[in-house]
């Protein structure tokens, strides 16, 4: 990962020089703060692959001028194996949403079921209280 940094940052510089842009001009037509600018040029950030293709764009360059070792193919492959782990992830959240739907109901169900016995508990206690109380006055105890 250092390595990549260290290439970028080499090659932004150069370009930057060629192009003979300052930062404040690059941010803005980039939209991002300047200071992001100046991360990237001292190998603290990289910008991620949204700003790296605007980047690209803004100063007339191919993607893959400022990645080492990555041709437009690989940087396709890449790509794809991005979006094959967000399907992976958007099935996970699925299949977690409806496991959450499922608990809910079940929730409900206890709810109710309990709503149920407590009501259920409640007239058994009024049903021995009245034969308590039949008891008590047939027998005067």
């Amino acid at each position: 990962m250092k390595k990549a940094k260290t290439f970028f940052c080499k090659q932004f510089k150069k370009i930057l020089t060629e192009k003979d842009i300052t930062q404040q001009e690059l941010a803005k037509k980039l939209g991002i703060a300047q200071s992001m600018i100046s991360q990237w040029i001292t190998g603290t950030s990289n910008p991620n692959l949204n700003t790296l293709k605007k980047l690209s764009s803004v100063l007339d360059v191919p993607l893959n001028y400022f990645l080492e070792n990555l041709t437009e193919s690989n940087l396709e492959e890449k790509l794809k194996e991005k979006d094959i782990k967000i399907l992976q992830l958007e099935k996970e959240i699925l299949k977690l949403q409806k496991e959450v739907s499922d608990l809910k109901l079940q929730n409900e169900l206890l709810k109710n079921k309990n709503t149920t016995n407590r009501e259920a508990i409640s007239e058994t206690l009024r049903f021995e209280a009245k034969q308590s109380n039949f008891k008590t006055r047939c027998t005067g105890k």
